[in-house]
């Protein structure tokens, strides 16, 4: 569990403010973006492929800002959040996710094992998913596991000035 909202003088978890205090994990290494969206700006080469990366069960992430992330080459999905494979269930409230290019889907990305099985369910509360630039699916895309049920749910999130752009011919349909 991560949680944002802090600013120092809190002795409890109930006294933290995400709206006040702005926590931002950001894949920005050298400080430089100018969260204009484009794939061939030379200010995000320097960032992280990923900025988060999940792979235990039972996550939350909880009143965080998320941005920088710059997925390409052999890692172009999931420039904000990647869920790994055995993430079956995961929480995700109050997250704001913006500036992050995804060199081919998802800024939040789930990538599946065609062996898995299970039951995988997400869910996204209160998130605000803004400036984000993709090739298709821009800020969410899951492969889905044979033999096993996923189910991701958006309760109360907003969608906004997300971009798709540069659209693969593979993917034209």
């Amino acid at each position: 569990k991560l949680y944002g909202g802090f600013n120092g003088t809190e002795t409890q978890l109930s006294q933290r403010n995400p709206d006040v205090n702005e926590t931002i994990l950001s894949g920005d290494v050298n400080g430089n973006d100018t969260g204009t969206l484009d794939f061939n700006l030379p200010a995000y080469q320097d960032n992280a492929f990923q900025v988060v990366t999940l792979s235990g069960n039972d996550v939350l992430l909880d009143g965080l800002t998320i941005k920088g992330g710059n997925a390409r080459g052999n890692n172009k999905f999931g420039s904000a959040i990647l869920i790994q494979t055995p993430v079956k269930v995961a929480s995700f409230n109050k997250l704001l996710i913006e500036d992050n290019r995804v060199n081919n889907a998802g800024v939040v990305y789930f990538g599946h094992a065609s062996t898995q099985s299970g039951a995988f369910n997400y869910t996204f509360t209160n998130c605000i998913f803004r400036n984000n630039l993709g090739r298709f699916a821009t800020v969410f895309y899951a492969s889905n596991p044979r033999g096993a049920s996923a189910k991701t749910t958006f309760l109360n999130s907003v969608f906004y000035d997300n971009v798709v752009a540069n659209v693969p011919n593979e993917a034209n349909g």
